[in-house]
Formats: C-alpha cells, sequence, structure tokens
C-alpha cells in the first residue's frame, strides 16, 4: 500500500493538535486524577525502598523521581479540567454568626489545595454576610459529613449548611470529589 503524503498549513497543524489536546484533556475525571496521585505515592514508596526506577513496558526504565516530578507538574491541570464545570461556581449556604444569627455565606470555588477524606480544603471567595474575604476557603469533612467555614485569624469555625436551591450542583460537585477520594490507593 502505497503511502499518501499530506500537506497541511501550519495553521492546520496547530488546530488539530489543539483539538487532539482538547478531547483528551475533557476525558480527563477523578480517576484521571487519582492515578497521578496514586503514581507519585507509589514511586514515593519505591524509592523509600530502595528502588530508583521502575520498568515500563517490560523493558523500559522510568526515573522515580520522574515520576514524581510530572505528577507534580500535571496535578493543576488535571484539577483545573477535571473540575472545569465547578471552577468559578458560586455556592450559596447557610452559617450562623458569633452571635448565634443565620448568615448568608457565598463561595466561589476556585481551586483544591487538600484532598483528603477527613480535611478537604477548597480556595475561593468568601463572601459572609455581604463582608468578602478573598483567597480564603472551606473545609469539607467526609467523613463526618461536615462543611465549614473557618475565618483566617480567628480561632472560630463556622458550620455551613447548602442552601437547597443550590443543592444539586453541590451534591455532584462533593460527589466527584469523594469518587477520587475512593480511587486513590493509600
Amino acid at each position: 500500500m502505497a503511502k499518501k503524503i499530506i500537506r497541511l498549513t501550519e495553521s492546520e497543524l496547530n488546530q488539530i493538535i489543539k483539538e487532539a489536546t482538547e478531547k483528551v484533556m475533557n476525558e480527563m475525571d477523578a480517576g484521571t486524577y487519582s492515578r497521578i496521585h496514586n503514581a507519585s505515592h507509589r514511586a514515593m514508596q519505591d524509592i523509600q525502598n530502595g528502588n530508583y526506577e521502575r520498568t515500563v513496558n517490560g523493558r523500559d526504565f522510568i526515573n522515580n523521581d520522574d515520576i514524581i516530578s510530572r505528577a507534580d507538574s500535571m496535578e493543576q491541570n488535571v484539577q483545573a479540567h477535571w473540575l472545569k464545570d465547578y471552577i468559578g461556581q458560586t455556592f450559596k449556604f447557610f452559617g450562623r454568626s458569633q452571635m448565634g444569627l443565620p448568615a448568608h455565606v457565598l463561595f466561589t470555588s476556585e481551586r483544591i489545595t487538600k484532598l483528603e477524606p477527613n480535611k478537604t480544603v477548597l480556595v475561593g471567595s468568601v463572601t459572609f454576610n455581604r463582608n468578602q474575604i478573598n483567597g480564603d476557603g472551606i473545609i469539607i469533612d467526609f467523613t463526618k459529613g461536615r462543611v465549614k467555614y473557618h475565618e483566617r485569624g480567628n480561632r472560630y469555625a463556622y458550620t455551613l449548611e447548602i442552601d437547597n436551591r443550590y443543592k444539586p450542583l453541590w451534591d455532584k460537585f462533593t460527589n466527584e470529589l469523594q469518587a477520587a477520594l475512593d480511587a486513590r490507593q493509600y
């Protein structure tokens, strides 16, 4: 069979690469995010056990330090694509002020800084009773089924309850986070 030569302009080639990259990035999910976590933890354990390289495809080797470095460089991009439906979303919660009065708490999600069963930290913009506090976040404790906001510089933590109008999207978001936790191998 004769090979065909296809001529592409640079912009056509760039468009093909862009479309292929977007397709792959859109396939990222909680499982992909967890595989990065699992591979980097396995690599660390291998290094601690004196195994500095891992066999790939039965004949090639990859350095475990490289696996850890790749995981670190990939994590932010994978997280951004995996959670693209939730980043920038605003969720409304109810809390209680220090005086016990109901308070409106708005949280706009930006990223995850920690993903653990008992302490998942979501960073974003928090508005507590019309006072915007940038760069803060909320904490989800999946083991106890609680969501809290801890104000920086203050020991008081506010327990939050999702507003029922935002509950379907919040449940979908937390289910994604829980799926990533479930797929992890500790």
